[in-house]
């Protein structure tokens, strides 16, 4: 058992930490023979933290989170022996830490599956995670089936897709291979799924959301919550005793309404308390001076701040020329806002445990963290250590093949420049010696009386670059190309992250049906090609089958492409005998004849193969080298039984 002189409360006792470790409890000195005052169980404590080895303060804060409280609690034992107090801490630190990280690795829990029907879940148990494997290390996001679930029932797209490639796999393939490759290619969606999962909304400031509000009659009505008035007793101790201290002397509906006159309120939201107004309770106002006593005592307790991070240091920041004039709005005496919002804000994160550090890391700024921070302007330059290389002839690092003239600057450096002058001015000279003016479009081919139709009735011919066909064509080429680009793209922002861009039915000229079912074709198909290339060039020959089956699925694929290119062909004649029978109504009404083109009627099998040939091609490659490797494999095989 280990014993220890502390303070708690500002009441000196003894901290007891019995051999089994399995509680703390501490018993007040005063008076003599007192039973336990406060006793923790070590199922109940979720975080122990420390001051540093070389502060003065000598504490430990305990963090337990009860079964049947909501929030979690905070205790602060301060050592106090003149003589000993490091020598009782370190034991009892080194206990309590070990006891805990033992609990806490027996109690870690296992990833099993909760329902049969979840093809995520059911795939394989979690394996157990190392203890210094990262949080989002790829290995363990992989392993865990309940953030894959929850996934996919937070992407409805992604939950589909998953699901139409889980129906069309191939038997071969068992469900822990094929999930194990579907997310292997999306660790980020899993990564940045778990970082919002593990984040969660802080404590507001309650007490400034609390407006009391009174009807005609001057009775106050309360529109609080029962979460409202715990976080507010949470955040202000000084509530809590005034309400254990009043009621049931005064009934509650009173305690509030005199609560909300009081000045104590306006203190805790940081309003002006000596308006005229006000009326002074005692009863209520006397709570006043012992929140503000509580508050110095806190901050005299308090750990030790480096000076050159310390902003009170400001309170005796002197310029030269003006004084501490220009600071006088970072100086918190001088501001009460700032005084009031640092108070709460400090109110507020006392009862948070940081979630970036160790858990049993002590209190406090790290050796590393304090050697970023420090000031180096005044220290002297660190000395070169650097071993100076000393190159006799550098010109050697320059020769070699870049010294060569090349081919081309050979034929150049042998051409006379006279001759070469002599050539391009020739190329320059004008048509007749009257003009005067140099017509580049005549230099370049480009007749502006000439007429187009005559290009297009000449026989087929390389055209010259900057004439008018060439530039025609060019820009004819540019805009379907931006056309075409623009009406893949044109919903690819509004897509999730991980899956393909939103498929617009209008602008192919396809129903929504037949956009969504070659949306969810093309999906499944990229899957399995993405499953047949990992298996594939793993090299695995136990895999064998599984690429045997994979082959076989990417032949389904095509068949389902061409079924789905029917139904649009299928769904485009009806559009076009719908239109037909609306001319011939029209012409039996008015007796004149519409023009009909039906090219104007998109949608049908083209639109599909068009949509679909990159795919196909995939597959076509797919098959090709399977065919090629198996035809190799066995003729390997012939050989070595012809050998043999």
């Amino acid at each position: 058992m280990l014993r220890a002189s502390t303070v708690y409360n500002k009441q000196d006792g003894v901290l007891t930490v019995p051999s089994d470790v399995r509680s703390v409890s501490w018993t007040p000195a005063a008076p003599p023979g007192s039973p336990p005052a406060l006793t923790i169980s070590l199922a109940d404590v979720t975080n122990l933290q420390t001051t540093l080895p070389t502060s003065k303060n000598i504490s430990i804060k305990v963090f337990v989170q009860r079964p049947s409280a909501s929030e979690p609690e905070t205790f602060v034992f301060k050592f106090t022996s003149p003589t000993a107090a490091r020598e009782e801490f370190n034991p009892i630190k080194d206990k309590l830490t070990d006891a805990l990280a033992k609990l806490k690795a027996a109690s870690a829990p296992v990833a099993k599956p909760k329902d049969a029907s979840a093809a995520v879940a059911t795939a394989s148990p979690a394996a157990p995670a190392a203890v210094d494997e990262p949080v989002y290390q790829d290995s363990r996001l992989l392993s865990d089936h309940v953030l894959q679930e929850s996934l996919l029932k937070s992407d409805p797209s992604l939950n589909q897709r998953f699901q139409q490639a889980l129906k069309d796999k191939p038997e071969t393939i068992s469900l822990t291979q094929f999930t194990r490759v579907f997310w292997a290619s999306r660790v980020h969606l899993l990564r940045a799924h778990a970082v919002e999962r593990s984040q969660s909304q802080g404590d507001v400031n309650v007490i400034s959301n609390i407006k009391p509000r009174y009807d005609e009659s001057g009775a106050l009505k309360l529109n609080v919550t029962k979460e409202q008035f715990q976080l507010l007793f949470k955040q202000h101790p000084i509530v809590r005793r005034l309400y254990d201290d009043s009621v049931p002397r005064l009934p509650e509906q009173t305690f509030w309404e005199k609560f909300f006159r009081s000045r104590l309120f306006r203190h805790l939201r940081g309003e002006k308390t000596d308006e005229v107004s006000l009326e002074y309770d005692h009863d209520f106002d006397k709570y006043i001076a012992i929140d503000e006593e509580a508050e110095r005592v806190r901050q005299t307790v308090q750990a030790h701040v480096p000076l050159f991070i310390d902003l009170e240091g400001n309170e005796q920041n002197h310029s030269q020329r003006k004084g501490n004039g220009p600071d006088r709005e970072m100086r918190q005496r001088h501001n009460a806002t700032m005084r009031v919002c640092n108070a709460i804000s400090e109110k507020m994160m006392a009862h948070i445990t940081p979630a970036d550090g160790d858990t049993h890391a002590p209190i406090g700024m790290d050796e590393e963290t304090f050697n970023q921070l420090q000031l180096q302007d005044l220290q002297r330059d660190a000395e070169d250590n650097r071993i100076l290389l000393k190159i006799r002839d550098q010109k050697e690092f320059f020769a070699g093949k870049g010294s060569e003239k090349s081919a081309e600057a050979a034929l150049y450096s042998r051409q006379s420049p006279r001759k070469v002058l002599a050539k391009l001015r020739r190329d320059v000279e004008l048509r007749t010696s009257t003009d005067t003016d140099f017509d580049l479009q005549e230099a370049i081919g480009v007749h502006s009386d000439s007429d187009s139709d005559d290009e297009d009735g000449a026989p087929n011919k390389q055209p010259r670059i900057g004439s008018k066909s060439g530039l025609k064509a060019a820009t004819a080429s540019m805009l379907s190309t931006i056309a075409q680009r623009r009406s893949l793209h044109a919903d690819e922002g509004s897509s999730p992250s991980g899956t393909f861009a939103t498929l617009q039915a209008t602008s192919f000229g396809l129903s929504q049906d037949v956009a969504d079912t070659l949306a969810a074709t093309h999906n499944t198909t990229v899957e399995f090609l993405h499953y047949f290339w990992t298996v594939f060039l793993s090299g695995d020959p136990s895999q064998a089958a599984d690429i045997q089956g994979l082959v076989e699925s990417l032949n389904k694929s095509l068949d389902r492409i061409k079924a789905v290119a029917e139904s649009a062909d299928v769904e485009r004649r009806l559009l076009l005998e719908a239109r037909r029978k609306q001319i011939e109504d029209y012409y039996n009404r008015t007796g004149k004849r519409q023009r009909f083109d039906p090219k104007t009627i998109g949608g049908g099998a083209t639109v599909v193969d068009q949509m679909m040939a990159p795919t196909v091609r995939a597959i076509g490659e797919a098959s090709r080298q399977y065919r090629k490797a198996f035809e190799e494999q066995m003729a390997q095989a012939q050989a070595q039984a012809a050998q043999g």
